[in-house]
C-alpha cells in the first residue's frame, strides 16, 4: 500500500542523488555504487535523511554531531576505513603531506567529502547496494527500472554517463580519480577519450584542465597504499 509514496522517493533519489562532499572539490572520486543497502530498512532510513537534509546532489557524509561519538568511522576513537583510507593517500600525496596512519585517520575524520573540503566522493549509480549480486529493489518498489539489476543498468547507466560528464564540464575539477579497472569502458566514456590505467600516466582531458585516471579498487587483491600515493604525486607532478 505505501508503495506509490516509496517509488516517489526512489525516482527523486536515482534522479538526483550524486554523492557526498562538494561539487567545487578538486579531488573528485567516482564510483560505480556505493556499498551498503544491505536491508530495506537502511535504505529507508538512507532515503530519510537525504529528503530530509533537502534531497540534495551531494548529501551530508558525516552524521549530526550528537552521533559522532558514537561512530565508528568518524568519533574519537574512529578506524581507518580499508576504502577510504586508501583514496585518502591520493590527495595527502597530491599535496606533499603525510601519509601515516595518524594522517589519514585524521582526513577521515575531518577532511573526507567535507562540506567545503578538497574531496569529494561520487557514484556512477546512486542507490547502495552490498554487491552486484544482490537486488532488494525490486521486491519493494514498482517502478520498471528497479524490476531487477539488469533493467536498472539499462535505463541509469546511459543517461548518468551523460548527467556525470555534464557535471564535470561545469564544474571543472582538476582532478578526477575513476575507481575500478573493470569498469574502464564506462570510464572511458564519462571521460570522452581513453584513460590510462597506470597509475603514473594521468592525462588531461581534451577541451578540458581536468586531469584524470583510472585506479584500481582499494579492495583488490594486492594493491597498496603506495599505489594510491603514487597517483597523488602524479596527478599534481608532485614526484619523489
Amino acid at each position: 500500500m505505501m508503495k506509490p509514496a516509496i517509488d516517489e522517493q526512489l525516482r527523486r533519489f536515482v534522479d538526483n542523488f550524486w554523492g557526498y562532499g562538494s561539487l567545487s572539490a578538486s579531488y573528485w572520486f567516482i564510483g560505480m555504487e556505493e556499498g551498503g543497502g544491505d536491508s530495506w530498512r537502511v535504505v529507508l532510513d538512507q532515503l530519510e535523511a537525504w529528503e530530509g537534509g533537502g534531497a540534495p546532489q551531494m548529501a551530508r557524509f558525516r552524521p549530526p554531531q550528537t552521533q559522532v561519538n558514537s561512530n565508528r568511522w568518524f568519533g574519537p576513537d574512529a578506524r581507518i576505513q580499508p576504502y577510504w583510507g586508501k583514496i585518502i593517500r591520493v590527495p595527502l600525496a597530491a599535496e606533499g603531506r603525510k601519509c601515516d596512519r595518524d594522517s589519514v585517520r585524521d582526513y577521515q575524520v575531518n577532511q573526507l567529502a567535507a562540506p567545503h573540503g578538497d574531496t569529494c566522493l561520487l557514484e556512477l549509480l546512486p542507490l547502495p547496494s552490498p554487491s552486484t549480486k544482490d537486488w532488494i529493489y525490486g521486491r519493494h518498489s514498482s517502478l520498471s527500472l528497479l524490476k531487477d539489476r539488469p533493467a536498472y543498468l539499462a535505463e541509469l547507466v546511459p543517461r548518468r554517463v551523460h548527467a556525470l560528464r555534464s557535471l564535470i564540464s561545469e564544474h571543472r575539477p582538476p582532478y578526477v580519480i575513476f575507481v575500478g579497472l573493470s569498469y574502464a569502458k564506462l570510464w572511458n566514456s564519462v571521460a570522452g577519450t581513453d584513460l590510462p590505467t597506470r597509475p603514473e600516466r594521468p592525462v588531461t582531458c581534451p577541451g578540458s584542465h581536468t586531469r584524470m585516471v583510472i585506479s584500481r579498487h582499494p579492495s583488490s587483491r594486492g594493491v597498496t597504499n603506495e599505489y594510491f600515493e603514487q597517483i597523488g604525486r602524479a596527478l599534481t607532478n608532485n614526484a619523489v
